[in-house]
């Protein structure tokens, strides 16, 4: 009603209190108009509930919500946040709504309308659910300080000084270049850059403070950084906003050199702006992989995607093979393959035959998502190819394995695949 934390310092604390807000109106909407004798979608709940009000006072109050909120909206939607906004800026813009919406609860306490009418008023018109998204959105950092030890084993670890700036928030591309600057020779210390709304991913590493590379590629990052090898060449495909590639920088230092492949264009943009905060030398682009030129999909919450089970929205991206951009690139092999493409691994696959029976790839890794159909395909494709093909990581409710990874049968024994032991002979060989 006016005490309190503004709004400002609640979102910049961390919390997230009003997405929290939008989900319940969105949940609170769908109940209230499937139950009987309840307003249809196209009333609004004020207007529905004039009847019940003991005062005309308490009607009045309850008939500006919608309005009000209409309003509100219309201002937060100024807001464009792909422009470089430092977070005094937004918070003076969210002040202005505040002090409104505030406003009128205050007088509706003073109306003698009950607390809990009051919440109920603001969260269950049309446009409750977007309005409390929106002031969630306009506040959110787009851009956040990890830590990477302590974002890939957890708070048990604590390397200081680095975990004093673990999971800092920044708002802003200026914020972004300057703690980049200064991080320099902090090597343990990253800048990712993040969508100001609320995605899987970003929240990954923005509200869940840790990055999103399976362990067993971790694992052999490490393997890799023991060895004295003048450059390791990894390829991801599927990038995202470049998690793992930061992770492979991390643990490389200096000997990395790779290429990204993200479908997903605000995802290739992040990632893009990523590796130059962190002077990361490998590239990105923004291209799908598969055996096409172009790939039909959906975007959802996880990024692009061609599962036929996943309602999202329809998008057709631009596509290449990897055969055709090995021939036409410099590199003749690649040490490490990484396949994440939310089931179009076969297609990825299958556009890269030529380089795969020719053995130009040590060490494959496919993301099979615990799923039987999807283990066996990739385990099938790589065996026909001359690799030695195994899973990793078995998923009971989905019979199938979370990982595939393969090697050259050639250069393969046992135990010693994608091993530091295997790039070393691979690297002889």
């Amino acid at each position: 009603w006016g005490s309190g934390a503004s709004w400002a310092q609640v979102s910049r604390s961390g919390w997230g209190t009003f997405a929290l807000l939008s989900s319940l109106a969105r949940d609170f909407g769908r109940l209230l108009r499937r139950s009987p004798g309840q307003p249809e979608a196209s009333r609004s709940f004020a207007e529905a509930s004039k009847s019940y009000w003991p005062k005309k006072e308490m009607e009045d109050l309850a008939m500006e919500v919608p309005k009000m909120l209409e309003l509100a909206i219309e201002h937060l939607q100024l807001v464009n946040r792909s422009a470089n906004w430092d977070f005094e800026s937004l918070s003076i813009h969210m002040e202005t709504v505040e002090a409104v919406v505030r406003g009128w609860s205050r007088s509706a306490i003073i109306a003698g309308i009950h607390a809990t009418t009051v919440i109920s008023l603001l969260l269950l018109e049309r446009q409750s659910e977007d309005f409390w998204r929106l002031v969630d959105e306009v506040l959110l950092p787009d851009a956040v300080e990890l830590c990477l030890p302590q974002a890939v084993l957890g708070s048990e670890y604590d390397p200081s000084p680095c975990s004093q700036r673990h999971c800092r928030p920044l708002w802003g591309r200026d914020a972004a270049l300057v703690a980049a600057a200064a991080l320099r020779n902090a090597s343990a210390v990253r800048i990712f850059r993040v969508e100001p709304r609320r995605r899987l991913l970003s929240d990954n590493l923005r509200s869940g403070c840790r990055v999103t590379c399976s362990p067993r590629l971790l694992e052999v990052f490490q393997a890799v950084s023991t060895l004295d090898l003048p450059s390791f060449h990894y390829v991801d495909v599927g990038a995202a906003l470049g998690d793992c590639m930061m992770m492979a920088g991390y643990f490389l230092k200096g000997k990395l050199s790779g290429t990204s492949f993200e479908a997903l264009p605000v995802h290739a943009q992040l990632a893009t702006e990523t590796f130059a905060l962190g002077n990361l030398g490998p590239s990105l682009k923004q291209v799908a992989i598969g055996s096409t030129s172009e790939i039909q999909g959906q975007v959802f919450h996880g990024g692009f995607g061609q599962d036929p089970g996943v309602v999202g929205e329809a998008l057709t991206v631009r596509s290449a093979t990897l055969d055709e951009i090995m021939a036409a690139g410099a590199v003749e092999q690649i040490d490490l393959l990484t396949i994440f493409v939310n089931h179009g691994e076969n297609d990825v696959l299958d556009g890269a035959r030529g380089i795969l029976s020719n053995h130009q790839v040590a060490c494959v890794f496919v993301c099979t998502y615990g799923l039987e159909t999807s283990s066996n395909d990739a385990l099938r494709r790589l065996r026909q190819l001359g690799y030695a093909a195994a899973g990793s990581v078995w998923n009971e409710d989905g019979h199938g394995f979370e990982w595939v990874q393969a090697c050259p049968a050639s250069i393969w024994s046992s135990g010693e695949c994608c091993t530091a032991q295997f790039f070393a002979r691979w690297r002889k060989k």
